[in-house]
């Protein structure tokens, strides 16, 4: 990925990438961001290097399921690095923080946090079971 991710702009994309949260692998980055509008909504933005059918047939998807345990999808977007000539995919979802650097980087506080930790790991498990348990 290019170190520049946060000086994209384009009509394509109304919204403005922040700082870099975390690295998913080699080709997906989750990043800060907000709607550059009047509202400046914070949102997360997936950036993604790689362009492929399947990642433009999971875009088309997403962009129609609504469910109350699925990531809401706001807006997507390829755009073009002038510098690289790199396409790079922007799909942009309400502001999620990953549960990987909630357990690892902060100090879970008793009867705070454990419930809502807790309801987290129970709702990926109960989505995750169909595929484990036959």
């Amino acid at each position: 990925m290019g170190q520049n991710l946060s000086a994209t702009t384009s009509p394509s994309l109304p919204y403005v990438p922040g700082r870099e949260v975390c690295r998913l692998n080699d080709s997906w980055v989750l990043m800060e961001g907000e709607e550059s509008g009047g509202s400046k909504k914070p949102v997360s933005i997936f950036v993604v290097s790689e362009s492929s059918g399947l990642l433009s047939n999971y875009v088309r998807r997403i962009k129609t399921l609504r469910h109350p345990n699925l990531l809401p999808f706001l807006h997507s977007a390829e755009i073009v690095d002038p510098t690289t000539k790199m396409t790079r995919t922007y799909i942009v979802t309400e502001r999620v923080e990953p549960l990987s650097l909630k357990l690892n980087n902060e100090i879970i506080q008793p009867n705070k946090d454990n419930d809502i930790i807790a309801w987290g790991l129970y709702e990926i498990a109960v989505r995750l079971s169909p595929y484990f348990f036959i």
